[in-house]
């Protein structure tokens, strides 16, 4: 997770944002087999519409999120008992190359196992989408000044320092224009808005949520 922290305690901050192996497979199978996402789009077979609702359960699964999680609620754990504890829970969704979590849904489970080599070889080579991705990401946040954002929003409310937050931003491979909002603190987009010409409309994107939070 690349993430940007401010370094005083008073009005301090947080902006990770990541790429969830787990929703990448995902949608790497969905484009495969030609499913889709969209709410006025009705699944064509029930393959489609076990494979939809898995993918909402990843999103609040995820190794990072379960992660987020302990850290939370559990401070007191050292981070690798904390880490220890986020992967033998993210084990019951998440278990690449069988998938035994998914044993109740043979045709899912086949379609996992089918698929999770080919993604895997295009996703973690040397040169792959993974590190492809990784560097728009780097470009895009460059061209977006997160902490004039802070300061702008904290003006706009009257305010000499910003309430601490977090603000969590995962990316998609697929499908590119994927827009969901989970949380005041959390969004999932798809990669084309890591696309130069979608830094103006990506800023805005983050300035409303920073500006929610502040």
């Amino acid at each position: 997770m690349m993430s940007w922290m401010h370094p005083t305690s008073a009005g301090s901050w947080g902006i990770g944002s990541d790429f969830p192996l787990e929703l990448q497979f995902w949608g790497y199978i969905g484009e495969c087999e030609g499913f889709h996402l969209e709410a006025e789009q009705p699944a064509s077979s029930l393959d489609e519409i076990m494979w939809r609702r898995w993918w909402d359960i990843l999103i609040t699964h995820s190794y990072g999120r379960i992660l987020v999680e302990i850290e939370r609620t559990m401070p007191g754990l050292s981070p690798e008992e904390q880490s220890r504890r986020a992967a033998a829970r993210w084990r019951h969704t998440f278990d690449p190359p069988a998938f035994q979590g998914l044993s109740g849904a043979p045709a899912l489970q086949a379609l996992a196992q089918r698929y999770w080599s080919p993604f895997n070889d295009r996703w973690s080579m040397v040169g792959g989408e993974k590190e492809m991705l990784g560097d728009m990401l780097a470009a895009q946040w460059r061209r977006v000044d997160s902490k004039r954002l802070i300061r702008e929003c904290t003006r706009a409310a009257g305010k000499a320092v910003n309430r601490p937050f977090r603000l969590y931003i995962d990316f998609v491979r697929w499908p590119p224009g994927y827009f969901r909002h989970v949380s005041d603190e959390r969004l999932i987009l798809g990669k084309g808005y890591l696309e130069a010409s979608q830094a103006e409309f990506f800023k805005q994107i983050v300035q409303f949520y920073i500006c929610q939070l502040v």
